[in-house]
C-alpha cells in the first residue's frame, strides 16, 4: 500500500514557483531556484548554514578561522580540497568549544580518535610500527 503522503506535502510538491535568480516558471520543492541556481546556491551557501546550526560557528568565525590557518588544514595543510562543502568546522563534543577548521579527512580522524580515546590511538600507532 503506497504511503499516504499529507496536505503540507501535496502543497509544496505541486506549487509552482518562479525561481528567485532567473525566473524560470516550474515546480520545485521546498526551494525557490530552479536546479542549476539551487545547486549554486546550496554549494554557497549550505556548508556555512551546516556549521552555525551544528557547531554554532558564524560565518564570520568560520572566515576568521579561515584566514589565521592560511586556506588550509589546521592538522595536514592541505589546500587541495576546492568546494567548501570539504571542510568542516572542528569543535570539542563534550564542551561544544570551536577549534579549527580541518579538511574532511582530518575531521573524521579527529572524531574517531576523540570518540574512541588515546588508548585506542596508541595501539593504531603499535601496530603500524609492528607493522614497518
Amino acid at each position: 500500500m503506497p504511503a499516504i503522503k499529507s496536505a503540507k506535502h501535496n502543497s509544496l510538491i505541486n506549487k509552482k514557483k518562479t525561481c528567485k535568480i532567473c525566473g524560470e516558471y516550474g515546480t520545485y520543492q521546498k526551494t525557490r531556484f530552479c536546479y542549476p541556481h539551487f545547486k549554486e546556491y546550496s554549494k554557497a551557501n549550505m556548508g556555512y548554514r551546516n556549521r552555525l546550526n551544528k557547531n554554532m560557528m558564524t560565518k564570520e568565525h568560520f572566515q576568521e578561522q579561515w584566514e589565521a590557518q592560511g586556506h588550509k588544514c589546521a592538522i595536514c595543510g592541505t589546500t587541495d580540497n576546492t568546494d567548501f562543502q570539504d571542510w568542516s568546522s572542528d569543535h570539542n563534543h563534550i564542551t561544544g568549544k570551536l577549534r579549527g577548521v580541518l579538511c574532511i579527512k582530518c575531521n573524521t580522524n579527529v572524531g574517531i580518535i576523540e570518540n574512541k580515546g588515546i588508548d585506542y590511538t596508541l595501539s593504531i600507532i603499535d601496530y603500524l610500527k609492528y607493522w614497518l
